[in-house]
């Protein structure tokens, strides 16, 4: 096996690393105790929404079979898991539903683009002709053997 074949299996492995690695590190930054020192983003939603956004931009190479609502739908999911297990008092977080609506915007403008341009080769696809006499019908076929 040559590295071109291998090419596709390291490429996967890459990108699901780096999706791993970016939810893991989201996960984790939502999770440690919060601090007065200065952030990035100085609106908690769009950190929020910034972090959906690239994760999800890393499960679409990461998960290529998948359709684009299960990737929605696990992501959302984790956004929620995040609120739930900063609503615990031993990780002293302010739980948000509006960081759920943040991370399901980010989720939503990562995969629009990806969902319209899938639409559009779709439709772009030209319409496959049936081929003449691809379906026999039996009783004419009959015929023709008769008369034969």
């Amino acid at each position: 096996m040559t590295f071109r074949d291998r090419l596709p299996t390291a490429l996967g492995v890459l990108a699901k690393a780096a999706f791993l690695g970016a939810a893991g590190f989201a996960l984790w930054n939502a999770l440690i105790p919060s601090g007065d020192d200065q952030s990035l983003f100085l609106w908690d939603k769009l950190a929020h929404f910034t972090a959906f956004y690239v994760v999800t931009l890393l499960a679409i190479p990461a998960f290529p079979r998948a359709p684009l609502a299960v990737i929605a739908l696990a992501l959302t999911g984790l956004g929620v898991m995040i609120e739930v297990l900063q609503a615990l008092p031993m990780i002293h977080r302010d739980s948000d539903v509006k960081d759920v609506v943040a991370d399901v915007a980010g989720i939503a403008f990562a995969l629009l683009p990806v969902l319209a341009w899938r639409l559009r080769t779709l439709g772009a696809r030209p319409a496959q002709e049936p081929e003449k006499n691809a379906v026999v019908d039996l009783p004419t076929a009959r015929k023709l053997k008769g008369r034969a």
